[in-house]
């Protein structure tokens, strides 16, 4: 059964702000939380500015003018989540925050470099979620940071390889700027594929240092393929925009 404006009368708005090349990129990435991008009002370069949300009686839209602005079902899905990401923050613990800080800054470094590599792949994330084990409310916790990324740019890796010492050696070698430069280019062999995965995993895993409830911090690269609906569900979401403006 459909309502009518007297089941509803009030409706929540939030104004059209215009941000530069920059911001809009990172607002359509879903980075800024502040922001939900509107795709197709006035050649992409808007955003609902959602810290500046209002109540007006839906009497008063009828005095306005429609835009088109959402016109396909991607299109309003993506907008919908970056209403609910708003509005579904996590409150993490303060020892996670001190814990990733360096790690945090690190990946700051990077991200707005347009010609690092590393950078590229932080800026590649689809999404980063933390799980806790056993949970928040635990005296020491084990922390799980989960960098999603699209399917494409992980490597496949071999179940049944059997690295040769030498093969290890030299991944181990690499510093977190060749694996990000290999694991874009989609060109790592099979038998290495996790070996690189491992390595860049642990280079994170070294930028942090947990304290107080947080024991330990360790990292892993999922594609979208490989994430489970359990543990996305046990997870939460760190939120992107720490990667630049507040």
């Amino acid at each position: 059964m459909s309502r009518t404006g007297r089941d509803r009368p009030f409706v929540a708005v939030a104004p059209l702000v215009q941000l530069d090349g920059e911001l809009t990129d990172l607002a359509a990435r879903g980075r800024l939380t502040r922001f939900a991008h509107v795709p197709t009002y006035r050649d992409g370069a808007f955003c609902a500015d959602l810290d500046r949300i209002t109540t007006i009686e839906t009497g008063v839209l009828l005095m306005c003018d429609r835009a088109s602005s959402l016109e396909t079902d991607q299109q309003r899905l993506a907008f919908s989540r970056a209403v609910a990401r708003k509005f579904d923050r996590f409150a993490f613990p303060d020892d996670l925050v001190n814990s990733i800080q360096k790690w945090r800054n690190h990946v700051i470094s990077k991200h707005g470099r347009q010609h690092s590599q590393e950078g590229e792949l932080y800026r590649s994330a689809l999404d980063v979620l933390v799980t806790a084990d056993p949970s928040w409310e635990a005296e020491r916790i084990r922390v799980t940071i989960t960098v999603l990324l699209p399917a494409d740019i992980l490597p496949p890796t071999d179940p049944d390889a059997d690295p040769e010492v030498g093969e290890v050696d030299s991944v181990n070698r690499l510093s977190a700027t060749d694996i990000a430069e290999q694991l874009l280019s989609g060109e790592i062999d099979m038998r290495l594929g996790a070996l690189m995965c491992n390595r860049l995993q642990d280079e994170w895993a070294q930028k942090c240092e947990p304290t107080g409830v947080i024991e330990t911090v360790e990292f892993q690269l999922l594609g979208t393929a490989d994430l489970t609906a359990g543990e996305y569900l046990a997870s939460s979401r760190l939120d992107l925009e720490f990667l630049s403006i507040g």
